[in-house]
């Protein structure tokens, strides 16, 4: 008998269903898992949850199999290389809890690369908030009907327009609806 223990390192809490009882036919190919009842477990954001008390060995390992497929779940031991591929969103060990530490790293982790991935898709659409608008101020550009807002979401104190940038935000270009009226 085994335990397993799973760690949400995100910041949502993530329902896990899993299934551990399967019928397997004489070519070694599951065949009635679908009629069998799953079970459902919800590991709360940055917390461990141990499946299920004591298990077979033969059960962790499907149930890994599952939550590697389902949850991007990674072993402890290979926390290194899975953070070099980007965000975790769960980590799984056998029969030892996963240490606070490494919950803390991974979560300090997971919010460097997240704030680093927001901010490349931000200067993306920069760019491409840049184009619309050079292709608006061309005259010689046939563009539709284009309507374009821009918000400010850093600090509004500084009315300084040229030190603003594209990049600290704006909504997307969105093509107007053409209107055609009928003059009588």
């Amino acid at each position: 008998m085994a335990k397993l223990f799973v760690v949400n390192a995100t910041g949502q809490d993530m329902v896990v269903n899993f299934r551990t009882e399967f019928t397997v036919n004489d070519r070694g190919e599951r065949t009635t898992e679908r009629n069998r009842p799953y079970k459902s477990i919800t590991v709360p954001a940055r917390k461990q949850v141990l499946f299920g008390g004591d298990l077979v060995i033969e059960h962790i390992h499907k149930i890994i199999r599952q939550i590697e497929r389902s949850c991007n779940a990674v072993p402890m031991q290979e926390i290194r290389t899975a953070k070099a591929r980007g965000p975790v969103r769960m980590i799984y060990n056998i029969d030892r809890e996963i240490p606070r530490a490494i919950l803390k790293d991974v979560v300090q982790h997971n919010l460097a690369a997240l704030t680093e991935l927001g901010e490349e898709r931000r200067r993306r659409l920069a760019v491409g908030a840049s184009f619309t608008m050079g292709q608006l101020s061309d005259p010689t550009a046939t563009v539709a009907n284009t309507e374009v807002e821009f918000e400010s979401v850093g600090d509004t104190s500084d009315s300084d327009l040229a030190s603003s940038s594209l990049a600290e935000g704006f909504t997307e270009a969105k093509p107007s609806r053409s209107r055609t009226r009928s003059r009588r």
